[in-house]
Formats: C-alpha cells, structure tokens, sequence
C-alpha cells in the first residue's frame, strides 16, 4: 500500500492546494459569510419595528393588529421552510451555489424595497393593501433566506475537517 504523503509539519491539507487556491477558497467562504449575516439582519432587525410601523401604517385595531403582526413573524420562517429544500435541489443540480445566490439578493432586495415603500400605497380598506404587501415583502425577504441551507452545504464542501467548526 503507498503511503499518503505527508507534509513536514503533519498538516497534510497544505499539499492540497496552492496559495493562490486557498486564497480564493478563503475568499469565497467569506463572502458567503457575509452575506448569510446580511439576510440573517434582515430578518431579526426589521422584526422589532414591525408592530409599530403597522400601527403607522392601518388604522386597525389591537386584536386584528396582533394577529397580523404574528403573521408577519411567522411569514418570513415560513418563506424558508418551503424554498430551502427547493434552492438545495437547484444548488446540486447545476452543481454550483452561485446563480442561486444571485438570484437569492434579487429577491432580498425586492422584498425590502416593497417593505420600505410601503407609505407609498393608498390608504384605503383600514390599510389591508399595505398589511398584504407588507407580508408579501416580508414573504420575499423570508424566500431569500432559503439560500442558507445550500450555503450552508458549500461550507461543508469548500472547508477541510479541522475547519468546519470555525466556518459552520
């Protein structure tokens, strides 16, 4: 049996990849790192000014208010439950987390714009039109946070055994 080749200082994983590959893998990691933090902010900051911005913007009362405000919490969970194994699929079948990504901040952004411009809308029927795009909004918002379970997988994929801990 040939013996594995191993570096001088036991770290074998230094003769897998040059600098400049590692470099560029370390890069990617990062980035992917940053962005779950933004999509993971933009659910958990806009959440304490949700109740109040949907008092600004209907003329409901408490017990409809409330009911809507866990609805708008709920949204955005409900968002990823349902599109993280459908990005997860689309992810392994054109074997990159790239487009999915991509296509992920679009929706991001889309959902924060409709959020943010929601005073735009006509006041009309107590604010129901704005309560129904602000839960659209926070819908799209909840669907791009989808793309953490395939980047989750490429972490896996992309980081030796003794470097998980620190990037999972």
């Amino acid at each position: 049996m040939e013996e594995k080749k191993k570096h001088k200082n036991g770290k074998y994983w230094l003769d897998m990849e040059t600098p400049d590959d590692r470099r560029a893998r370390l890069r990617s990691l990062y980035i992917v790192h940053s962005a779950m933090l933004v999509f993971s902010l933009g659910f958990s900051i806009i959440l304490t000014g949700i109740l109040p911005y949907l008092k600004r913007l209907t003329s409901l009362d408490d017990a409809h208010l409330l009911e809507l405000f866990g609805w708008m919490v709920a949204i955005n969970p409900i968002g990823q439950m349902i599109f993280s194994p459908i990005f997860g699929w689309i992810t392994n079948k054109i074997g990159s987390i790239r487009i999915v990504c991509l296509i992920t901040c679009v929706i991001y952004i889309l959902g924060n714009v409709i959020y943010s411009c929601l005073s735009l809308l006509p006041d009309s029927h107590d604010g129901w039109w704005r309560a129904g795009f602000m839960l659209l909004g926070r819908l799209l918002v909840g669907i791009s946070t989808a793309n953490q379970a395939p980047i989750r997988a490429y972490i896996a994929g992309a980081t030796f055994k003794h470097e998980r801990n620190a990037h999972i």
